[in-house]
């Protein structure tokens, strides 16, 4: 059996560098951001403008449907990005639960 091989090169310099050096850049590109868990962290973030808390809590669990299954997971998943977004927008300044 032969190996295979690309003669396909990674380019030597990007034209874009898509890490963020600090955590202001992450904001930055987060408060940018239209993906679903960054619009739905916004969201908890103007309602926190309006009414000031110390922490916000994440909530998940168990459906009517019984026991754990794949949409179980899908929903902790979920929860678990929005989170993510939130902390990120806020420079985790805000405690989350």
């Amino acid at each position: 059996m032969t190996g295979i091989r690309s003669n396909v090169r990674a380019p030597e310099q990007s034209n874009v560098d898509c890490r963020a050096s600090n955590s202001a850049d992450l904001r930055e590109i987060a408060e940018q951001s239209n993906a679903w868990p960054f619009e739905e962290a916004k969201k908890i973030v103007t309602r926190l403008k309006r009414a000031p808390k110390d922490e916000v809590i994440f909530e998940t669990g168990y459906g009517p449907s019984g026991l754990p299954h794949i949409g179980t997971f899908g929903e902790v998943a979920r929860t678990t990005m929005v989170r993510h977004a939130f902390r990120v927008l806020t420079d985790d300044k805000i405690k989350t639960a």
